[in-house]
């Protein structure tokens, strides 16, 4: 019985000690701070996306003091026209670089301005312009330089969901067939009436 009593507390123990530093980043297209993993548009047209980060502990011993990611997308898809970070965390602004067509990679363990806790923390603000119909991914993932996220338990890339999400560039109806088919209407109506008649 005492081992079994033993056995219980070590399990969980090790149990939430795994979990407790369940971060996750994630992606919010329509600023309700929600995560989406889908979003819909039509090619032409800009759109932004906001990155956060929960899940990271409520003191100051699970915290984070450091981080750096990289941000991946489909560069036939979608083009940058902006990159900002959280400068309210992010104490010395990391380089966003996108040298590297489809990344942009966020400075690999640039300090922050004291820890950070908590859960729905804004880490940086992206806008796009979509290039053409299709689909493609959002993706966000360790730094390409080793960068992770790094605070209390150490670096908490390797137990960290990263965020994911489709985007999916809709084919707009071209303006012809809308005017075809409101042709075609208007012929059906006047047949019509002069059936009637």
């Amino acid at each position: 019985m005492k081992k079994l009593l033993v056995f219980i507390v070590v399990s969980f123990m090790l149990f939430f000690s795994a979990t407790a530093f369940a971060a996750y980043v994630w992606f919010d297209f329509n600023g309700d701070q929600v995560a989406d993993t889908d979003f819909s548009l039509l090619p032409g047209g800009t759109f932004g996306t906001d990155i956060y980060l929960s899940g990271i502990g409520q003191t100051s011993s699970d915290a984070i003091y450091a981080m750096g990611f990289d941000f991946l997308f489909d560069p036939a898809q979608v083009s940058v026209i902006s990159k900002n970070v959280n400068i309210s965390i992010w104490a010395f602004q990391p380089v966003a670089d996108d040298s590297v067509p489809g990344r942009i990679s966020f400075m690999a363990g640039s300090k922050l301005g004291g820890p950070v806790t908590g859960d729905n923390v804004l880490l940086a603000s992206l806008g796009f312009d979509c290039l053409g119909a299709g689909s493609s991914f959002f993706e966000t993932e360790r730094s390409s330089t080793g960068g992770g996220f790094y605070g209390g338990p150490g670096d908490l890339a390797d137990n960290m969901t990263w965020g994911r999400a489709q985007i999916n560039q809709v084919v707009p109806i071209p303006g012809a067939i809308w005017l075809l088919g409101s042709g075609l209407l208007g012929l059906v109506t006047i047949r019509r009436r002069r059936a009637k008649v």
